[in-house]
């Protein structure tokens, strides 16, 4: 059990999201001119995550579009 989701943190990296968030929190909290509400708080955790996750799905196929070999993440490459 703990191996599959240790697993699956790895696939979503879930390091990368938070590293992200105080940035995405400091631009909320001066956007809002205060603390945004709890609703927003949510929606920026979830769409945060969200589009990391798309960004990474997008890498491998980019890079094999414009014929990357190997880079950052070589394991994915579509050859």
């Amino acid at each position: 059990m703990l191996k599959k989701i240790k697993l699956a943190l790895d696939m979503i990296k879930f390091e990368h999201s938070i590293f992200a968030l105080p940035f995405a929190f400091i631009g909320a909290f001066l956007a809002q001119g205060g603390m945004p509400p709890w609703d927003k708080i949510l929606w920026i955790l979830v769409n945060l995550a969200f589009m990391i996750q798309v960004a990474m799905l997008m890498e491998s196929p980019f890079q094999a579009m414009v014929g990357v070999k190997g880079g950052r993440s070589p394991h994915l490459t579509f050859d």
